[in-house]
Parts: C-alpha cells; sequence; structure tokens
C-alpha cells in the first residue's frame, strides 16, 4: 500500500518563489510556467500565488 505524502506549504511557497525567480531573468514569468516548473495543479498553484500576491511578494 502507498501512501501519498503531501509537500508542507512552506516548501511548495518556496518552489513557487523559486519558479518565478527563474523566470524573472526575461523581465517577466508566465504563469503556466511558473505552475509547470513548481509540479502543481492550476488549482492548487492559483491558491498559492494568490496569497503571495496579497502579501505583497509578487504583481
Amino acid at each position: 500500500m502507498v501512501v501519498a505524502k503531501y509537500r508542507p506549504a512552506i516548501n511548495i511557497v518556496l518552489k513557487l518563489l523559486e519558479c518565478i525567480s527563474k523566470g524573472q531573468s526575461k523581465g517577466r514569468a508566465l504563469k503556466t510556467h511558473i505552475i509547470q516548473c513548481a509540479n502543481l495543479k492550476t488549482t492548487s498553484a492559483e491558491k498559492y500565488i494568490n496569497m503571495l500576491k496579497d502579501a505583497g511578494y509578487t504583481e
């Protein structure tokens, strides 16, 4: 029996910020590329991206 392990929220936020900083080398980071880089489903990623936006970490 395989037990699914979930990533802690802090690890997801860290990965999102890393992906955003990687994509920023060209001046902007596309949401699709960030989601793929962080290996998240769209609904989960949007929740975390909105959280980062509300906290003032992203625009």
